[in-house]
C-alpha cells in the first residue's frame, strides 16, 4: 500500500516546479504553501473573492476586462460651454479651409490668365494680395487683441475671433482681385496695341489709377465709419479691416508693388508655355482688337 502524503509533504521532484528542485527553493516553499493556503481559505470562505474557484458571475461593469473592452467601444463624453463651441468651430473652419483657399488660387489662375495670357502674372498676383491681407491681419490684431485703440473705439481687448477672421479674408481678397483685374486688362490691352513692357505699364497705370483710387477712397471713408457709430465688436471689427484693406490694396499693393514686381520681371512676367498659349488665343478674353 502506498505511503499516504499530507497536503504539506514535499511533492515528488518530477512534480516540483523548476524553481523548487533547488535547496534554495525549498526555503521558499514554506511561504509558498502558506501563501497557497491562504488562497484555499479565502476561495472557500469568500465566493466573491477573484481567486475562488466556484462558478462566478458573468463578466459585468465591475470587470476588469469586460469594462476595458466597454471603455474601448464607449463614445467621447459630452461636454460643452466655450471651450467646446470654440473647438468646434475651429474644427469646422480648418476642415474647410484648405478647400476654400485651393478655389480661391483655382478661380484666380485661371481668370487671370485668360486676361493675360501669362502664367507668371497669377502667381505675381497672388503673392503680393497675401502680402496685403498679411498687413491687414496684422493690424486687427495690434488694434483689437492687443487692445491700442480700444479706449477710442471703445471694446474690451480678447483673443481674434476666427469666423471675422476669415470672413475678412474673403472680403479683402475678393475687392483685391477686383482691382487687379481691372488694372491687368489695360495694361494687356497696350500691350496688344505694340507697346512695350514699361510703356504699357505706365499707359495701363495712368488710365486706372484714378478710377482705382476713387473707387477705393468712397468705400474705405464709408466703412472706416462704422467702429465709431456702433458699440458691436463685429461691426467694428469688419468695417475697420475691410476699409483698412482696401487702402493697403489700393495704395501701397497697386500704386508701389505691382509696377515695381512688373518692372523687375521685364517680359519674363508676360510667360506662358506653348500650349497654353495657343489656348489663350482660342479662349482667351480681350478687349483691344489685334493688330
Amino acid at each position: 500500500m502506498a505511503p499516504t502524503r499530507s497536503r504539506w509533504s514535499r511533492p515528488p521532484r518530477s512534480t516540483r516546479p523548476p524553481w523548487r528542485r533547488t535547496p534554495a527553493g525549498w526555503a521558499r516553499s514554506t511561504t509558498w504553501s502558506a501563501s497557497t493556503s491562504a488562497r484555499a481559505r479565502v476561495r472557500t470562505c469568500c465566493p466573491w473573492s477573484p481567486t475562488s474557484t466556484r462558478a462566478r458571475r458573468p463578466p459585468g461593469p465591475w470587470s476588469t476586462t469586460s469594462g476595458r473592452s466597454r471603455l474601448r467601444r464607449a463614445p467621447r463624453p459630452w461636454s460643452a460651454g466655450r471651450a467646446r463651441s470654440l473647438h468646434d468651430q475651429m474644427s469646422g473652419i480648418g476642415s474647410r479651409l484648405p478647400w476654400v483657399a485651393g478655389w480661391l488660387v483655382l478661380t484666380t489662375m485661371v481668370i487671370l490668365f485668360l486676361f493675360t495670357g501669362s502664367v507668371v502674372q497669377p502667381l505675381r498676383a497672388l503673392l503680393l494680395n497675401a502680402v496685403g491681407l498679411g498687413a491687414t491681419l496684422g493690424a486687427m490684431v495690434w488694434v483689437f487683441q492687443d487692445g491700442h485703440l480700444a479706449g477710442l473705439l471703445g471694446f474690451t481687448p480678447q483673443p481674434m475671433d476666427s469666423s471675422m477672421m476669415v470672413l475678412l479674408f474673403c472680403v479683402a481678397f475678393g475687392l483685391s482681385m477686383d482691382y487687379e483685374v481691372f488694372v491687368m486688362s489695360r495694361i494687356k490691352e497696350m500691350r496688344d496695341l505694340g507697346m512695350g513692357n514699361e510703356e504699357a505699364l505706365v499707359h495701363g497705370l495712368a488710365h486706372t489709377g484714378r478710377i482705382v483710387s476713387t473707387a477705393a477712397a468712397l468705400i474705405a471713408i464709408r466703412l472706416l465709419r462704422l467702429p465709431g457709430e456702433t458699440r458691436s465688436g463685429f461691426i467694428q471689427f469688419f468695417g475697420l479691416g475691410t476699409g483698412l484693406a482696401i487702402l493697403i490694396d489700393a495704395t501701397l499693393v497697386r500704386g508701389v508693388l505691382v509696377p515695381a514686381s512688373i518692372r523687375l520681371l521685364g517680359e519674363r512676367a508676360w510667360w506662358a508655355p506653348r500650349p497654353l498659349r495657343a489656348l489663350h488665343r482660342r479662349f482667351g478674353l480681350s478687349e483691344a482688337v489685334p493688330a
